[in-house]
């Protein structure tokens, strides 16, 4: 995305997380907003400040990882008229905040999450592949990619569900809003999904794992791709 790898993207929403209540929104501009980047291009930011941290924010870029310039202005001190026009034409908002300094989601955040989701289930399709009979990792690791992949998507349900305007707080309302708004063609299934995700983390039993196993290779993993290629749809 922007020419940036995950980890940079999120160095840089690291950074602006720690000024959500001075910040309006951040856009991201010239050649990274038009994909005409060079490997080496640098990282152009505007940003609308509720409280002036211009200073800070520049200072914390400077002592981030990235190994690109990151040049920031003040869009609402700004007095280039063609800058502005530049920015508003083309810009891409990357950070979003309500008047209370929460963080909203914003179409760049989306497909951030789903890229994220895309890899983990392939990473997971992947472990579904080996025979767990070989080695017991295999049984364990399929469990945790398994884990980490239901938080994954429903974390994704809820930024997409937010996005229109609709609010959830838990895996089982962002299910039943999911299947109301048609993301989900079952919310009952993923329901069951849920609570077999419960049980492999209070507590670790082999049979239980054998049994949760069963039903990621025989139900769960099409259930993510089924969601995958709807929310996919509904993103790009």
């Amino acid at each position: 995305m922007y020419g940036l790898t995950e980890k940079e993207f999120y160095q840089i929403i690291t950074v602006l997380n720690a000024y959500s209540k001075d910040i309006e929104w951040v856009k991201i501009f010239e050649s990274r907003s038009r994909d005409d980047y060079k490997k080496t291009s640098d990282i152009d930011l505007a940003i609308s400040f509720k409280e002036d941290r211009l200073l800070e924010i520049k200072s914390d870029f400077y002592n981030t990882q990235l190994p690109y310039m990151v040049d920031i202005i003040d869009y609402n001190k700004n007095t280039n008229k063609n800058l502005e026009s530049l920015i508003d034409k083309e810009g891409q908002i990357i950070f979003l905040t309500d008047n209370k300094g929460s963080i909203v989601t914003n179409e760049s955040k989306l497909k951030y999450k789903l890229s994220n989701f895309e890899k983990v289930l392939s990473k997971l399709d992947d472990s579904l592949k080996k025979d767990p009979n070989l080695d017991d990792l295999y049984l364990d690791g399929t469990i945790q990619r398994f884990e980490f992949v239901f938080e994954l998507s429903w974390k994704l349900m809820k930024g997409y569900l937010e996005y229109n305007g609709i609010e959830v707080n838990s895996p089982r309302e962002s299910f039943r809003q999911a299947f109301k708004n048609s993301i989900l063609d079952n919310a009952t299934d993923w329901i069951k999904m849920m609570e077999d995700r419960n049980r492999t983390s209070h507590t670790y039993n082999l049979d239980t794992a054998w049994e949760i196993y069963g039903k990621i290779k025989s139900d769960y993993i099409y259930l993510f791709k089924k969601f995958y290629e709807l929310i996919k749809s509904k993103i790009i």
